[in-house]
């Protein structure tokens, strides 16, 4: 059978929280927050353009984006996937992007290289890419643990089959981003995941 490879647009369909959006920001600078300019509106742009490409290439893609994460942890691992990916766009002013991996797990910390190796290669827009291991740093930092955040997003599926991956691109609050965050720009993010993880695979086009 083909590979699989689960892309879930999180922060959508969360069954108690069901008008979260993620992070929502006024990227046009009209004065207003629309929309199209939620984190949940743009992160499909990509995913599709990651999903065509794999298939393209003889991949098996199921998009999710329903229940709390632990459910999709766990559905991503019954469904044999290869690879998770947790798809996100990031906030806080940043110029760069950043692929999260479990620290635990080796396949999701070469994944999450390869990630941050092709955002650089196709959106020259971010001053740099970074491939970051996460785990629960509460005990250590406290209040200031923010490690834990991407940590949440894919920690269940260390337990299974799949590499894991919290995909976190670009800055939604950064005007250099703000050409990554049209259609044009989020279909070159969606070709970095789409190559990285044909890399990762050992799929050479």
């Amino acid at each position: 059978m083909p590979p699989l490879v689960v892309l879930d647009r999180q922060h959508s369909g969360h069954p108690t929280r069901r008008n979260s959006g993620g992070a929502w920001f006024d990227i046009d600078g009209d004065g207003r927050r629309d929309q199209w300019e939620r984190e949940t509106q743009l992160v499909p742009y990509y995913t599709l353009a990651a999903e065509n490409h794999l298939r393209e290439h003889g991949i098996d893609v199921i998009p999710i984006s329903d229940g709390r994460y632990s459910e999709r942890h766990e559905r991503a691992c019954a469904y044999g996937a290869d690879i998770y990916v947790a798809c996100h766009l990031n906030a806080g002013g940043g110029t760069w992007g950043n692929a999260f991996f479990d620290r635990r797990s080796t396949g999701g910390r070469a994944l999450a290289q390869l990630a941050a190796a092709q955002l650089e290669v196709y959106c020259p827009e971010l001053t740099s890419a970074r491939s970051t291991a996460c785990w629960d740093d509460r005990p250590l930092a406290g209040d200031n643990a923010w490690l834990w955040r991407p940590f949440v997003t894919i920690r269940g599926v260390y337990t299974g089959r799949p590499a894991g991956l919290c995909f976190e691109p670009a800055f939604m609050d950064q005007p250099a981003h703000a050409h990554l965050l049209r259609p044009e720009g989020l279909a070159r993010v969606g070709l970095a995941l789409a190559t990285a993880i044909l890399d990762h695979l050992g799929v050479h086009p």
